[in-house]
């Protein structure tokens, strides 16, 4: 009877072991013109813990030109948790591309590289 129960709650330990959700991230970007060649981009990067729980790693916002590549750089002192953001906005005849790459590295080790093209047209 005790290698019974045991088993019993070995089996439930690893079913709920595999119930668990893996974190996961959700990146967004919005491109707004601020001016004469001039344009903000709003980063936002949020994680979602295993458990459900939802967290806003970083919200950075940036001011750039276009033709010129804005960085943002956000870390902790030894630069083992980074956020990196870039964005390079590009005037073209038919209206405004957007390029934007968001990087996270964790404890040292890049966990999510994602990168995105925004075309706006006139």
């Amino acid at each position: 009877m005790r290698y019974a129960s045991l088993a019993i709650a070995l089996a439930a330990v690893m079913v709920a072991g595999c119930a668990t959700t893996p974190k996961s991230y959700q990146t967004t970007t919005t491109v707004s013109p601020a001016g004469q060649q001039q344009y903000t981009v709003e980063f936002r990067i949020q994680e979602t813990a295993e458990d459900g729980t939802q967290n806003v790693l970083s919200a950075p916002t940036a001011v750039t030109m276009a033709g010129k590549e804005a960085t943002i750089k956000v870390c902790d002192e030894k630069e083992e948790d980074v956020i990196f953001c870039t964005v390079l906005v590009n005037e073209t005849a038919n209206g405004v591309e957007a390029l934007t790459t968001i990087t996270v590295k964790e404890d040292g080790k890049k966990i999510l590289s994602t990168s995105q093209k925004t075309v706006m047209k006139k």
